[in-house]
């Protein structure tokens, strides 16, 4: 994650597309695009797909009726440090505020993370609510992205979770396979995939399917 784009300036110019001043205002929630990810964007194409998750633009500051800056309303479902419980039999936890890389359509790009904090370092908060609503079978990680998390911290808190004897699912939202360190996550999703499932929702030219292939055959 050390090598990555932070600013739309230098994503253009690295694109060969032309200079937008007006959309370095949108950079209020900044731009991360790590060097693999960039390296999958068709240059000078300013309709690349995975260009357009990427790329910061002025409409992004467009005050549009009906939109807000808690459009699926995780404020308002805030039960513990760091947990959202919006569905009866599903709870999800906020792991972190860091991700892999900076989506322009990210719905918590306004959340208050300092101000919910993520369930790190306390995990106390958050697992006696669970275990207080014994209906909660569904644990979500996400954040930011769980996998930015060293292995120690994201193992611990999944063996929490685990420990849980109504927590019947465990789902972890990340996208660093697409768009992080590779030796590290492939690392990460080994030891998770061998614990139940996986599943994912990529571009084709994601090379998400490369890299999971790339999970099942090593080691």
């Amino acid at each position: 994650m050390k090598r990555a784009i932070r600013s739309g300036a230098e994503l253009r110019r690295r694109l060969r597309l032309p200079a937008d001043e007006s959309a370095e205002a949108a950079e209020s929630f900044s731009t991360f695009v790590p060097e693999e990810f960039l390296r999958r964007i068709e240059p000078g194409n300013p309709h690349d797909p995975l260009l357009r998750q990427v790329l910061p633009l002025s409409a992004e500051l467009a005050d549009r009726r009906g939109y807000a800056a808690d459009p699926v309303g995780d404020l308002g479902s805030i039960a513990a440090s760091g947990l959202l419980h919006k569905y009866d039999r599903r709870a999800l936890l906020i792991t972190t505020g860091a991700c892999g890389v900076h989506c322009r359509y990210c719905f918590r790009r306004e959340f208050p993370y300092q101000a919910a904090h993520p369930a790190d370092p306390d995990l106390q908060p958050p697992l006696d609510y669970l275990r207080a609503h014994p209906e909660i079978d569904e644990v979500l990680l996400s954040g930011g992205d769980p996998l930015t998390l060293v292995d120690e911290k994201l193992f611990g808190l999944v063996s929490e979770i685990e420990s849980l004897q109504q927590v019947r699912r465990l789902r972890i939202h990340t996208r660093m396979p697409v768009g992080g360190t590779r030796q590290g996550t492939q690392s990460q999703c080994q030891t998770l995939m061998t614990r139940g499932e996986h599943g994912s929702r990529e571009h084709r030219r994601s090379g998400l399917g490369q890299w999971f292939l790339a999970v099942r055959t090593t080691g």
